[in-house]
């Protein structure tokens, strides 16, 4: 059931990147919306799994960043600070920030339980 998830999570994922790739309908505003898609995307990923799965498949060090590696990659590539709209550089900034804090967040649990 969670592997079902997991794969229409990424599958989503795929599809919303996919969206962004169109160049006829990629403008800072639908590149802002796919950034937080994505966000809402992978926080829903990681709370697929337990406080203890996630230490254990360690889903922010190993896991996460494999899955995403590309995504922030491409994302990475496209970004251009001097021209693209601030919502755009925001929504890259807001995306790592959400990440790193939830990581931060499930060490903190993690640390309680122990």
């Amino acid at each position: 059931d969670k592997l079902q998830k997991v794969l229409k999570i990424l599958d989503q994922i795929d599809v919303a990147l996919l969206e962004e790739d169109d160049p006829t309908s990629r403008t800072n505003s639908s590149t802002s919306f796919v950034s937080k898609r994505v966000q809402s995307l992978v926080e829903e990923l990681g709370n697929t799994f337990s406080a203890e799965e996630i230490s254990t498949l360690k889903f922010y060090e190993v896991l996460l960043p494999s899955l995403l590696g590309p995504v922030v990659e491409k994302r990475l590539q496209l970004w251009n600070p001097m021209v693209d709209n601030t919502n755009v550089t925001e929504s890259l900034i807001q995306s790592t920030l959400a990440v790193a804090s939830r990581k931060e967040s499930q060490d903190d649990t993690l640390e309680c339980i122990a």
